[in-house]
């Protein structure tokens, strides 16, 4: 893999701590990994192959109903970015509510955007590439061979916070959505022609 240094300073918190986003420890207040608190990483490397940023969080005994609750709900939420199927030039606003909405469905959400662009080899947080509730000031849209990430997370009350975080490497393959309707001019339902075609994106 070629590594040659940390994308970004690792964040490395144990329950409440855990909650707090880009959390600094200190000695005096830095908490310690237990088995009966979630834990969370986020770290990420600088390859000549090209950049990461991953987050994840584990538990090392047996964690509560709730905490398996929200993890769950962070996972389908992954999960719905992760498999999304949409148009080329996608609105960065809207790829993130479609990630929100298994969260909103259980009354959870996060206070921060969904996805940045990750460089190759270069920033971490690669400026313009972005999905958030916020309209990307740059204008940007989605577009084919970006690289992005999917980070989604909840908080799990007083345990900490729930993150399944990750990049969408090779992001956006391009496919062909073919559409079956029956058209005005009688032409046989279903009928593949080149109107019927547009560009849709898959992570």
């Amino acid at each position: 893999m070629h590594f040659v240094s940390l994308s970004f300073e690792t964040i490395s918190g144990s329950g409440p701590n855990g909650a707090i986003i880009h959390y600094d420890p200190k000695e005096e207040t830095c908490g310690s990994v237990t088995t009966d608190k979630m834990y969370l990483n986020d770290s990420g490397a600088q390859y000549l192959d090209g950049t990461t940023d991953v987050t994840r969080t584990s538990h090392f005994g047996t964690p509560t109903t709730h905490e398996i609750y929200c993890f769950t709900h962070v996972l389908k939420a992954h999960i719905a970015l992760a498999t999304a199927v949409f148009p080329n030039d996608c609105d960065g606003v809207k790829l993130d509510a479609l990630t929100r909405a298994p969260l909103w469905r259980a009354g959870m959400d996060y206070r921060h955007g969904t996805g940045h662009g990750v460089g190759a080899f270069l920033n971490v947080h690669e400026k313009g590439v972005l999905m958030s509730f916020k309209l990307n000031p740059t204008g940007l849209l989605i577009g084919e061979n970006m690289i992005v990430s999917n980070e989604v997370r909840c908080a799990a009350v007083a345990g900490g916070w729930v993150s399944c975080h990750v990049c969408l490497a090779r992001l956006l393959r391009r496919r062909q959505l073919w559409h079956s309707h029956r058209e005005l001019d009688g032409r046989q339902e279903g009928r593949r022609s080149s109107d019927d075609v547009w560009p849709v994106l898959r992570l």
